[in-house]
């Protein structure tokens, strides 16, 4: 794999370049603070969907018990960072 120019020699990332971007060793996802119907349960831990647009006007997409992705106010929830590796135990891929 070829180095970008701005990763030093040192480094020990192992993200990758796309176009000049390394990928984040973060990933964002929301925990409900509130109970919906039966699919958005307070504590759960959901999917963000990337979307602007809807949180500069006070929403969090994700993808909720349903698994289609839908749009709910944000106070509804907590926002937190974790790492991918932590994210594949919380969402396993499934089995092919």
């Amino acid at each position: 794999m070829k180095r970008t120019g701005s990763v030093k020699e040192t480094s020990k990332s192992k993200g990758f370049s796309i176009n000049g971007s390394a990928r984040p060793s973060t990933i964002k996802l929301a925990v409900s603070l509130k109970s919906r119907g039966a699919d958005l349960r307070r504590g759960r831990v959901y999917r963000l969907v990337p979307d602007r647009k809807a949180g500069a006007e006070g929403f969090v997409p994700i993808v909720d018990g349903s698994d289609e992705d839908y749009l709910y106010r944000s106070e509804f929830f907590n926002i937190i960072n974790i790492t991918y590796q932590q994210a594949s135990i919380l969402f396993p891929k499934p089995n092919r």
